[in-house]
């Protein structure tokens, strides 16, 4: 696929805030993750908080992902990626009260995200598409502007 692949799609100008879900349960990432999934359960506005440099505005694009994990010695799983959309962006004071011990994240924005996904898909074929080497794994959100994003939008986003 060409670098130069003009992007015919609604997606073609959002960039994306990416935040890492550890496996691990007792994680405060994963409990984070569980609320927000029950919150989706039970009719309640679904949000997280933006990338420390609140640059998400609404009509962006917000994904949680699991990274890939060993599992023998020349085998990874896929990992996961879990896209949703940004419908608005609210200031640091609208932080859910359960997010208190998250310690130096209290400057940051709140986005709301749609409750449905709008792609599930691997962390492999991310990585593919970004030019990532097979270790890379997210460490941190982080917010990728919509033109690093080309390829892989390209490849999730044009079913023709």
């Amino acid at each position: 696929m060409s670098k130069h692949m003009v992007m015919n799609n609604e997606f073609s100008d959002c960039n994306m805030v990416m935040t890492p879900i550890n496996k691990n349960i007792k994680s405060r990432s994963n409990r984070d993750y569980q609320e927000q999934m029950e919150r989706i359960k039970t009719g309640k506005q679904h949000v997280w908080d933006d990338s420390k440099d609140n640059l998400s505005v609404p009509g962006d694009l917000f994904a949680y992902v699991e990274n890939s994990i060993k599992i023998s010695e020349n085998k990874k799983t896929d990992g996961c990626v879990r896209i949703y959309r940004i419908t608005n962006v609210l200031k640091p004071t609208h932080r859910l009260p359960t997010w208190s011990d998250n310690v130096g994240q209290g400057d940051r924005n709140v986005v709301e995200l749609s409750s449905e996904e709008i792609y599930r898909g691997s962390m492999k074929l991310f990585k593919e598409c970004m030019g990532y080497s097979e270790k890379y794994n997210l460490q941190g959100t982080r917010y990728i502007k919509n033109n690093s994003l080309e390829i892989y939008f390209d490849r999730i986003f044009n079913f023709e």
